[in-house]
């Protein structure tokens, strides 16, 4: 609140010819970051009112074009959401190949994803299933994208979704985890993070299997 606060002393005063404090796109991601980083239950709201705001500005003359940060912090803010994750990464694709290149996706903006699935709080199994999914489509979408490959961090969060989202006794499961870990390994993005999260989501005698398969060199 303090640096929304803050934000709208700086736009008073530009407002009355002070252009010397005119907020800039620096200015508006920092304030998207602190509520993204806020915790509050408004933070998603209030992240995406100002990335709004800022397309205001940009198509009433200002130079606050929203970039690849601004989206990706607004995809953190909603990380609770799958579904809204997913649809802020459409519309960076859409902008982006519509000749917008500041809205270009990242393997930040797919692990943002990727977050948002393995945090969904709900607890019906309809729901779960279908943040996993999101969780499958993104992995899969981000290994064959342009905007980029799956490191470590995409790889240990999607395990880390699979943890949160599938109980052992899931036919899935076996299959899924088998296939991102070995393609993981030919990637070579095996870390600390995917090994931890490899841990809690892979069955135990799995888990064994994989990690004999693991080569003597990983990620740190």
């Amino acid at each position: 609140r303090k640096a929304e606060a803050l934000l709208q002393e700086m736009e008073t005063m530009s407002a009355n010819g002070d252009t010397t404090v005119s907020p800039n796109i620096v200015t508006y991601n920092a304030v998207l970051n602190a509520w993204a980083r806020s915790g509050t239950r408004c933070c998603a709201n209030k992240a995406e009112e100002y990335l709004e705001r800022m397309w205001e500005l940009y198509n009433a003359g200002e130079e606050i074009a929203p970039n690849d940060k601004s989206f990706n912090t607004v995809i953190n803010a909603i990380s609770k959401s799958p579904n809204e994750a997913k649809a802020q990464k459409a519309r960076m694709d859409k902008l982006y190949q519509a000749g917008y290149k500041d809205a270009r996706p990242n393997e930040v903006t797919y692990t943002s994803v990727l977050n948002s699935c393995a945090f969904t709080v709900s607890l019906d199994q309809r729901t779960r299933r279908k943040a996993f999914d999101t969780a499958i489509f993104t992995l899969q979408e981000l290994q064959a994208s342009r905007y980029g490959h799956p490191n470590d961090i995409a790889y240990g969060t999607f395990m880390q979704a699979c943890a949160n989202l599938l109980s052992e006794d899931d036919e899935m499961l076996r299959a899924v985890i088998e296939e991102a870990f070995r393609q993981c390994c030919k990637d070579g993005q095996v870390g600390e993070m995917v090994l931890y999260h490899l841990r809690d989501a892979a069955p135990e005698d799995l888990y064994r299997q994989l990690l004999s398969e693991v080569p003597m060199t990983t990620k740190t």
